[in-house]
């Protein structure tokens, strides 16, 4: 007797995947979308969401073939295109992602997302200008990312361009002032300014303190241990360790 797969099968499953993956059980997520996919291979949000599923369980490689699948049956979904590229930038490819990211603009210039990884990828590759005019791009498409205003500072000014980043980095303070993270940007930025006075400067991370610390209790570390003989222990903190 042959088995018969209900209609609603697919329906059901793609159903429970999208739950798992609202729920922020991916590996579950992964498992229903390809159920799904299994019993209905032409039907694209399976695979769309298989895609993701895989990205967020940081495997890029399996979510760059998925979408290259997509890309190949449906040339003109930008979104496609654009999250191919960011698998690929992901799986440590830049260069292999440039394609996919210039034709999502392409086929979709109003696509922010699509511009901002393209900025990525191109940075990525040290291409600082193309991708200091990809992140304007994407600013222009979607003015409240703080990565892209972010990452257009930092595109400025590895490109040695400091005027147009430290205004560039104005502008996001001006444009996003409850952004502690641009106002940081900023004060960084202002270090590379060789005109700044150290007035200035510390006027500016005063600023910074006044709107972005003004709630924070002082952190209260325990009384030093003066001991002339005990051993110096020595920390480094830094975001950059990874």
């Amino acid at each position: 007797m042959l088995n018969v797969v209900p209609a609603n099968s697919f329906d059901r499953f793609l159903q429970d995947a999208r739950q798992a993956a609202l729920d922020g059980r991916w590996p579950d997520a992964r498992a229903l979308f390809e159920h799904a996919h299994a019993l209905a291979p032409d039907r694209l949000e399976a695979l769309d969401g298989l895609s993701l599923a895989w990205l967020r369980l940081n495997r890029p490689d399996e979510a760059a073939a998925v979408l290259e699948r997509i890309v190949q049956s449906h040339p003109s979904l930008a979104g496609a295109h654009a999250n191919l590229g960011l698998a690929r930038i992901l799986a440590g490819q830049p260069e292999r992602a440039l394609d996919p990211l210039q034709t999502a603009t392409r086929l979709d210039p109003a696509h922010a997302a699509a511009h901002l990884n393209l900025g990525l990828a191109q940075f990525r590759l040290g291409l600082h200008t193309a991708a200091a005019e990809s992140f304007r791009n994407a600013v222009a498409r979607d003015p409240a990312s703080e990565l892209a205003r972010q990452n257009l500072v930092l595109a400025l000014a590895a490109g040695a361009r400091t005027g147009e980043a430290i205004a560039a980095a104005r502008q996001a303070v001006a444009d996003l002032p409850a952004s502690a993270a641009l106002h940081s940007g900023l004060l960084l930025t202002l270090h590379n300014d060789p005109a700044i006075h150290p007035h200035d400067l510390f006027a500016e991370h005063q600023r910074w303190a006044a709107r972005h610390a003004a709630g924070i209790a002082p952190l209260q570390l325990p009384k030093p241990d003066l001991a002339p003989d005990r051993p110096l222990r020595v920390g480094y903190v830094s975001p950059d360790f990874r």
